[in-house]
């Protein structure tokens, strides 16, 4: 589907569909070589949630980087911590072998 399209499934504006390809965090399915325009799969929506719903909680891009190769069992299983600036962030809780 074209990224419009996309856009209107995930609720979101296409502009934020081409930042987070720049910053390499939600890449589209393809890009038609001759045209640019970006082209998305359905299943892709769910990254798109997953994103969305890590910004809420307060991770950086970086950190979600890191959680989307995560399954969601990993990604769910997060400890609240309280950073040097006093903000509430979201850790994943290391489990001992």
């Amino acid at each position: 589907m074209t990224i419009k399209e996309f856009a209107k499934l995930v609720n979101c504006n296409p502009q934020t569909l081409r930042y987070y390809d720049s910053v390499d965090l939600l890449k589209p399915a393809g890009v038609d070589k001759f045209s640019g325009y970006r082209h998305y799969d359905e299943e892709q929506a769910l990254d798109f949630v997953k994103i969305r719903n890590l910004q809420t909680a307060g991770f950086t891009i970086t950190e979600i980087k890191g959680l989307l190769g995560k399954d969601n069992d990993q990604t769910l299983n997060c400890n609240v911590t309280d950073s040097k600036d006093g903000q509430n962030h979201f850790w994943l809780l290391r489990k001992k072998q």
